[in-house]
């Protein structure tokens, strides 16, 4: 079976069978609009929130995915499976800030260098 994934703000609509991930139908649909990392369920590259519709997932990085995330309706596209048609949003990677990380890194030379930091949306 086969259902429409749209993605939220551009006219971009792609058929998706119940046995592919969300992202390799994008991907085969060619000109993704959503981003490509290591398709495993690790990166957190490919995130989405599900807007609309049924869906199902495979195993996601509890560091990228989140059971609050889970709940928000937020996913890996990787690993999201359509039961129905989907709207999506684009939510990208999850910034980690565990001690040792490049975001944790990045801010701390931030704070050293005096630098400003500015949220970008």
């Amino acid at each position: 079976m086969h259902h429409d994934v749209s993605i939220h703000g551009i006219s971009q609509t792609f058929s998706c069978r119940e046995t592919e991930s969300v992202l390799s139908a994008a991907i085969g649909a060619g000109g993704s609009a959503l981003p490509v990392g290591c398709r495993g369920g690790g990166c957190g590259v490919c995130r989405v929130q599900v807007l609309e519709g049924q869906y199902q997932t495979n195993a996601m990085s509890s560091e990228q995915v989140s059971e609050e995330d889970q709940a928000q309706g937020i996913a890996l596209a990787c690993q999201l499976f359509a039961r129905s048609a989907l709207i999506l949003l684009p939510v990208g990677r999850k910034l980690s800030t565990t001690p040792g990380s490049a975001p944790d890194l990045f801010q701390r030379f931030l704070a050293r260098s005096g630098a400003r930091k500015e949220r970008v949306s």
